[in-house]
């Protein structure tokens, strides 16, 4: 299996929709956190937030929900933080 890498990256990862807001989650990092821009319906930007990496993650009323797996414990955490 011969696998091909692109040279770049594209700018958006994920989108979602959630309370007349746009969420943009790109591949830019700061301090082992993703980027997330949010956005009006127009398009405008609102503002830029900085949320942990999660593998698996949601947003919901203005708020960043994701797992963390505490493998010691066996147990999934759920956290969330405001954007």
């Amino acid at each position: 299996m011969e696998f091909i890498f692109p040279e770049y990256l594209p700018e958006i990862n994920d989108l979602n929709g959630d309370s007349n807001k746009i969420y943009v989650t790109t591949f830019r990092e700061m301090n082992e956190k993703s980027e997330i821009i949010v956005l009006d319906l127009n398009g405008n930007i609102i503002k830029t937030c900085y949320v942990p990496k999660a593998s698996l993650s949601n947003i919901q009323k203005g708020k960043f929900y994701y797992l963390v797996d505490k493998e010691e414990d066996e147990v999934w955490e759920l956290h969330s933080v405001n954007l």
